[in-house]
């Protein structure tokens, strides 16, 4: 089945360019909400994608990173655009 014309931009086809862009018109607007330890956490588009460059930076400073987790925000960061050069 094909998306109807005009309705996908081409220059966002990962997951890590929509973040990107989310991260610049929604900033301020929640992403993703998550418990931890009985209270509800929010965390912003512009937090998602800071904290994902930040782990990236390291990187590519030649830190090694693993990310160990059983559900939640923990495993996003890594489907970050500058976690492609790794």
């Amino acid at each position: 089945m094909n998306a109807p014309t005009g309705t996908l931009d081409p220059t966002l086809d990962t997951f890590p360019k929509l973040v990107r862009r989310n991260a610049e018109r929604f900033g301020a607007r929640v992403a993703i909400r998550e418990k931890d330890l009985g209270i509800w956490q929010s965390h912003t588009w512009r937090d998602y994608f800071e904290r994902g460059r930040r782990i990236a930076l390291f990187s590519l400073l030649g830190f090694t990173l693993v990310v160990f987790t059983f559900a939640g925000t923990g495993w996003l960061p890594s489907a970050h655009p500058y976690l492609r050069s790794m």
